[in-house]
């Protein structure tokens, strides 16, 4: 309506060279509209490392300056981006990152480009580039799927002391994904990685301990491990960690403890912990007998896809409803 009002606001992009690098140059200014007739004002010329991946022109009606970087106030991508340009391996590592996450899921993610500074990294020798190739050639993530060449980079990943690397091996030996199956290797590198303090590695190394798998069988290591794991946050860790606790295998036992734990577990999402909450209160067991709140975590883990908690569920109704016949038939002969 008012034609002196209207502003324009532009990014135009070029590309220039310096000292042997690309940059990319963005010029943002506005164009305002007065009378029909425009005038041009400059606000920012930036130059920026051309690896990294920006939009070239915007243009939006009424556009505000103040938000156009806005999105950009996390990583230092110009500098980050100069720093991998010279070779810096951190520096690569951090933008394949970013690439690979999409800065936090704010842009769909670019594997190509991840991959790309993934590699430059890993000629490095950076193992932690290594696994992360690893785990994309396992998966056919922006790659070919090649689960013998992940396999054989986390096995050099490993070596180099890398726990990622250490755990992904001990999952391939043990399922025999691109190795030969070997329990005993498997347990090998659980153990290199659970020393270094990964909790998922600490939780199969347990698994491996109480079963007896690679290893020989010890339910007080299982405990141990599971403690570790567990106070890191992993809910299969409490899991087991409560059943310990409930059934005295590696400690004395504990039910109310277990009941606290597995509370947690639930709360947070782990259905097996709440089918074994569910067993509590069945057995009134480290908790008041309560078997309607029983048939609750029974049917809610069972919901999930909890085959064993849905047969319990199944036992459980049945015997409540004919103790309701049974109860029923006495009060009419009263």
């Amino acid at each position: 309506r008012n034609a002196a009002a209207i502003k324009v606001g532009i990014i135009a992009g070029f590309i220039g060279k310096e000292n042997g690098i690309i940059y990319r140059y963005e010029v943002i200014y506005i164009i305002e509209f007065n009378a029909g007739r425009p005038v041009v004002k400059l606000i920012k010329i930036t130059k920026i490392s051309y690896i990294l991946d920006f939009i070239v022109i915007f243009i939006k009606v009424g556009y505000m300056y103040d938000n156009l970087f806005s999105a950009l106030a996390g990583i230092d991508l110009q500098q980050v981006g100069e720093k991998a340009m010279k070779g810096d391996v951190d520096a690569q590592n951090e933008l394949a990152d970013y690439y690979a996450t999409g800065d936090g899921k704010k842009f769909p993610p670019n594997m190509e480009l991840a991959l790309k500074w993934w590699g430059e990294a890993a000629k490095r020798g950076s193992a932690k580039a290594m696994t992360q190739i690893a785990i994309c050639m396992f998966s056919g993530t922006g790659t070919v799927r090649d689960v013998p060449g992940a396999s054989a980079l986390w096995s050099e990943a490993a070596k180099r002391g890398e726990p990622n690397a250490q755990y992904f091996l001990g999952v391939a030996y043990c399922n025999g994904l691109g190795v030969l199956r070997d329990y005993p290797t498997a347990a090998f590198w659980w153990d290199k990685a659970a020393k270094q303090g990964h909790a998922r590695a600490q939780n199969n190394l347990a698994f491996a301990y109480a079963r007896g798998e690679g290893v020989d069988r010890d339910l007080n290591k299982a405990f141990e491990l599971w403690k570790k794991s567990a106070e890191q946050g992993n809910l299969v860790a409490q899991t087991y960690l409560g059943l310990c606790y409930f059934t005295g295998d590696g400690v004395q036992p504990d039910p109310m403890k277990a009941v606290a734990i597995w509370t947690n577990a639930a709360e947070h999402g782990n259905m097996e912990s709440r089918r074994y909450l569910g067993v509590a209160y069945l057995t009134g067991k480290g908790i008041t007998r309560d078997r309607n709140r029983a048939l609750q975590c029974f049917e809610v883990a069972a919901a999930s896809g909890d085959k064993e908690a849905q047969k319990m569920a199944d036992e459980l109704r049945l015997d409540l409803s004919v103790e309701k016949n049974i109860s029923d038939k006495n009060k009419e002969k009263k």
